[in-house]
């Protein structure tokens, strides 16, 4: 059942900026046939958008879930997004996980977001939506966290290497403000 429901789903990237200049990366797993409509209203929704710059990392986060959950169309089964606010001190500025589902964040756990995806994130440095049942999602925390003791551009890379010897699908996102920040998003499919 789950290889049938994957078959059914597509990833896109695409990256546009605000009417103020800041610059955001969206990463999606969606409903097979709708990337391009996915790709383009993302676009066109940052593009006509305002940033509020400001240099509070819980601000930044918000504003850019706000965002992107009031341009997500209902065919996203996840979204991931990162965004460069020059000047924020600690590392903020992604989200990831289902724009439909109210209420999550970074918790450091493994969080269940519907149609055989599991999500997991880490506040301050990334985090991925990926398919597999509970064994693979365990594995994948485990791993993370293994991670975490390096700087996020090694960590973004051996995050990315484990996620594809373990998973079909994903999709993976790098808080990209702050001094150790990473402005980065990824999409896999096999």
């Amino acid at each position: 059942m789950l290889k049938n429901i994957l078959n059914e789903m597509e990833i896109f990237l695409t990256e546009s900026a605000t009417k103020n200049g800041i610059r955001i990366k969206v990463c999606g797993i969606c409903k097979m046939g709708y990337a391009a409509k996915a790709c383009s209203e993302y676009k066109n929704g940052i593009s006509s958008a305002v940033f509020q710059e400001t240099h509070d990392e819980y601000i930044v986060d918000l504003n850019l879930n706000r965002l992107i959950v009031s341009i997500s169309i209902k065919e996203v089964f996840a979204v991931g997004a990162s965004v460069f606010v020059e000047g924020v001190k600690y590392n903020s500025g992604g989200i990831i996980g289902n724009p439909f589902i109210e209420g999550e964040s970074a918790d450091d756990d493994i969080d269940y977001i519907g149609n055989g995806l599991y999500c997991i994130a880490f506040s301050g440095r990334f985090g991925a939506v990926f398919d597999g049942g509970r064994e693979t999602a365990e594995s994948v925390k485990k791993s993370f966290i293994e991670f975490l003791e390096y700087d996020n551009e090694k960590a973004v890379l051996l995050a990315e290497q484990y996620l594809k010897s373990k998973c079909r699908l994903y999709i993976f996102v790098s808080d990209g403000c702050g001094e150790k920040g990473k402005f980065y998003v990824s999409a896999y499919k096999k």
